[in-house]
């Protein structure tokens, strides 16, 4: 049966964006404009008639005007916020990967949003939003009536964990100890996340390039990406402080033993020592 869904008075103003991408291998600077655009007020109607259809969220960016009252779920990153406290227009990124696949999500309440959330959001597709871009050309930019959005984790936005395991292994260095807490598979990449806990009095450093990874006699590729990754290539870890740090590497069968070595290096006297976890 199908039923009217009404929203929020969507007066929210927006703004033409223009996102600038460096391409990091032929290092052109190219601009992207994607926004809802200047002298568009927005056609959507104050209620929304449910289809009892289900669409994706790349079957809704490659027809933005076919889906109207379609229900849809996706995964995206915030690349633009506007409105009040309790009524945004977000501008998401549904293929996260290429920084593409806008959609315009309309949302009420008290959650705070900012700029590179990356949101879970659920709701009913409304009509499209046309306009012009910061160039003059048109653009056709679908949007989503919200009833959740939630907030999620980058990682688990980008490549949920298929498989999660928590060794709890410690090793010992002096003062310092280092547990292997966690060791999340994905479906094309490993992430180890590894706790140091100096009590002692001597300075640590950890370096995260020294780092290696080897499952079937074979070396693991880091991976490296710009929306998550982080560099912890020069890691202090100072005496009576506490660091996290996540390693990022290729995908491995977490059915096989695999093995992580690295170094530690005591500041003090600049002894070096091996660890290794067998995972």
């Amino acid at each position: 049966m199908k039923k009217s869904i009404k929203f929020m008075d969507k007066t929210v103003k927006t703004k033409t964006v223009i996102v600038v991408v460096a391409a990091f291998v032929a290092l052109v600077v190219f601009v992207l404009a994607i926004g809802v655009l200047k002298g568009s007020s927005g056609n959507s109607s104050d209620a929304v008639v449910a289809s009892g259809k289900k669409v994706t969220a790349e079957q809704l960016v490659a027809a933005p005007a076919d889906h109207k009252g379609d229900s849809i779920t996706f995964v995206g990153k915030v690349f633009s916020v506007e409105g009040s406290d309790d009524a945004y227009a977000l501008q998401v990124y549904s293929d996260i990967e290429n920084s593409d696949g806008n959609i315009i999500v309309y949302t009420a309440g008290s959650t705070k949003y900012n700029e590179g959330d990356y949101i879970e959001a659920s709701g009913v597709v409304d009509e499209v939003n046309k306009g012009e871009n910061a160039f003059g050309a048109s653009l056709t930019v679908p949007t989503v009536i919200a009833d959740s959005v939630k907030i999620v984790d980058a990682d688990q936005a980008i490549a949920p964990s298929l498989t999660t395991k928590t060794p709890k292994l410690v090793k010992t260095i002096g003062g310092l100890n280092i547990t292997l807490e966690k060791v999340e598979y994905a479906k094309d990449e490993t992430r180890i996340f590894i706790h140091f806990d100096n009590s002692g009095a001597d300075d640590y450093t950890f370096y995260d390039f020294d780092a290696k990874l080897v499952q079937d006699r074979a070396e693991i590729k880091e991976v490296s990406d710009y929306n998550r990754t982080i560099d912890n290539s020069s890691s202090d870890i100072l005496s009576g402080t506490a660091k996290d740090v996540k390693l990022y590497y290729g995908k491995i069968n977490p059915e096989n033993k695999a093995t992580l070595t690295f170094e530690v290096t005591d500041s003090t006297n600049y002894d070096a020592t091996e660890v290794v976890f067998e995972i």
